[in-house]
This record gives C-alpha cells, sequence and structure tokens, in this order.
C-alpha cells in the first residue's frame, strides 16, 4: 500500500518464486496485448470457492501505480479486521478486488500458469 501511494508500480512475491525472464519487461510492453490490466495475478491452481471468480494467487502480483489500485489498496487497508476474520491475506485481497472490479472499473488478469 505504501508503496503505491508513493506512485510506483508493485511487484510483489513469494520468496519460491524463480524468474527466467525479466517481468517486468512484460508488463511495461505497450505491445503486450494484456497491457491496459492494472493487476496481474498468478493464477491460484487450487480455483475454490473461497477465491472465486478470478482464483488469483497473492504468491504473486504486479500491481500499476492509478487511481483504481490506490483506491483498492485504500480499501483493504480500512478492511483489515476482514483479514483477521477470514485468518488470509489472500481472501480478503481477492474479496476487496472483486468487489473493486465490478464497482470501480478495476481491470484485473490472472495469467495463465502455461504462459511462457
Amino acid at each position: 500500500q505504501m508503496v503505491n501511494f508513493l506512485g510506483y508500480d508493485l511487484l510483489f512475491q513469494d520468496v519460491d518464486v524463480v524468474w527466467y525472464k525479466n517481468p517486468l519487461e512484460y508488463f511495461h510492453d505497450p505491445t503486450n496485448e494484456f497491457h491496459e490490466f492494472d493487476m496481474y495475478f498468478q493464477d491460484d491452481g487450487a480455483h475454490s470457492t473461497r477465491y472465486a471468480p478470478l482464483s488469483a494467487n497473492s504468491g504473486f502480483y504486479y500491481v500499476r501505480y492509478n487511481a483504481r489500485t490506490k483506491y483498492l489498496f485504500t480499501s483493504l487497508l480500512y478492511n483489515g479486521d476482514q483479514i483477521l476474520t477470514s485468518h488470509s491475506h489472500q481472501e480478503a485481497l481477492v474479496q476487496t478486488m472483486n468487489e473493486h472490479s465490478s464497482l470501480f472499473g478495476l481491470r484485473v488478469k490472472v495469467l495463465s500458469r502455461d504462459m511462457d
């Protein structure tokens, strides 16, 4: 949230993620067919109802700095009790993200596990 508020794009990953190519080149490439999205996530794989409908995995995500993502992180910060209730930052993030996609036009892309 603080990095986003400072006006920077954000790449978050768990420690077990390994890069074979620089991911920033992909996200910054204006010819990329998915360039217009605000947030990109790794597919969760489980596709459980807990993370539906997007099945976004918070172990890897990229966030562009803009008004929509700034509002998302503000809302998530104010809804911190949701993390305590669900015992999952991923569940709280996905629920808040789903709400913001529907109500405020947040554009989220869950990347396929089969991408190169």
